[in-house]
């Protein structure tokens, strides 16, 4: 589902993360493999952190979705709307996220060899 590609995406690039903040505590990783991770990291963090925001929204709008059963149909097409309006942007939130986090984790398993 979207929302799993998205946290799938999240879990991802956490652990890439975690692995490039290893590399460059290494004395000796050299210091311009060093920037470069840095300059990915940079990129890919506000992006990801856009997709955490918009899975979150998305969360939320389709369990509004799931809670208007029953009511009126004015209410059931607001929510329906709204939960459309989330899943659209979430999936741009995924499209965005994913070549920023692929570049970083590049360079995360170029170090690896």
């Amino acid at each position: 589902t979207l929302d799993q590609r998205a946290y799938a995406l999240l879990h991802g690039y956490a652990a890439i993360v975690e692995e490039a903040t290893d590399i460059v505590a290494d004395p000796a990783t050299p210091q311009a493999f060093k920037r470069a991770l840095g300059q990915a990291e940079r990129v890919a963090t506000p992006a990801a952190e856009t997709l955490q925001i918009a899975v979150s929204a998305y969360i939320r709008a389709r369990a509004d979705f799931e809670a208007t059963s029953g009511a009126n149909q004015s209410v059931v097409q607001r929510a329906a709307t709204a939960l459309s309006v989330a899943a659209h942007r979430l999936n741009e939130a995924v499209a965005a996220a994913q070549a920023p986090i692929a570049e970083l984790e590049g360079l995360v398993r170029a170090r690896r060899g």
